[in-house]
């Protein structure tokens, strides 16, 4: 009974406002600050995966791609990865994307990093 209660509260979000409110924003800080640790380690042929949950629109996606990453991109709304993937600014070479809640996620057992930039608050407290 509470998980329904609780996707309910996450489906009742006007997620559409959302992205075009966000629109065109720069990947967040924290983002930027885990890969430039990242790029100070100058690994040669180093194919890195990243785990963006809660990607929504592709905000911290594209800087991941951009930068070279492959990326499995995750969330609970249609329209967030409809809105990514036809983005203009990102290639969707090394994109994988998944439309499901996080709660219950199975992770890529090789992966290098997991941005959760805006997404936690959203998941059910348990």
């Amino acid at each position: 009974m509470k998980e329904d209660r609780n996707k309910s509260k996450f489906s009742d979000r006007d997620w559409v406002a959302y992205y075009e409110a966000v629109a065109g924003r720069p990947p967040r800080k924290t983002l930027l600050l885990a890969l430039n640790r990242f790029d100070a380690e100058k690994l040669e042929n180093a194919s890195r995966l990243a785990v963006d949950l809660g990607c929504g629109d592709g905000r911290d996606t594209v800087e991941l791609r951009r930068r070279g990453w492959s990326v499995l991109g995750i969330d609970g709304e249609k329209e967030a990865i409809a809105r990514l993937r036809s983005r203009p600014d990102i290639d969707i070479s090394l994109l994988s994307t998944q439309v499901m809640g996080f709660e219950t996620l199975e992770l890529p057992p090789a992966r290098d990093l997991i941005n959760a930039s805006f997404c936690l608050p959203f998941c059910a407290r348990e």
